[in-house]
């Protein structure tokens, strides 16, 4: 069976990818980054899309709901957010504020020679990228 490593504990790979993606369903209330919607399914879109070398990461996944997803497709993000009857500064200020919440914990999880990360992502009480919306 495969394994990863998920904060302090050893889990299997798929229970580790489902606490992954609720974690960042979580972070937005289970709301759409893109018009707002709650619907029942979210799925996770890749800001930058995998075809033009997006990662699938943290830093890169933000929750779509279906059709928001579609419309989007490969496109770049912000032309295509921009053009849509979706666009809203106040959740493009989020999205913002998410990326750098983002790279800041990246930037602090990862642990030189020797280094301690100054905090973990997932832990309880871990600050709230989305808070000040």
């Amino acid at each position: 069976m495969d394994h990863q490593i998920v904060g302090a504990e050893l889990v299997p790979r798929a229970e580790g990818k489902r606490r992954f993606r609720r974690q960042i369903l979580a972070d937005w209330g289970h709301s759409c980054y893109l018009c707002g919607g709650s619907p029942e399914h979210l799925t996770l879109d890749h800001l930058v899309p995998r075809r033009a070398g997006g990662e699938t990461c943290r830093s890169n996944l933000a929750p779509a709901c279906a059709p928001c997803n579609r419309r989007k497709g490969c496109s770049e993000l912000w032309s295509h957010w921009t053009r849509s009857e979706h666009w809203n500064q106040g959740r493009a200020l989020r999205l913002i504020r998410w990326l750098l919440a983002a790279a800041t914990v990246a930037e602090d999880t990862a642990a030189g020679p020797g280094g301690e990360p100054t905090r973990d992502p997932g832990a309880a009480g871990s600050a709230d990228p989305l808070s000040d919306v």
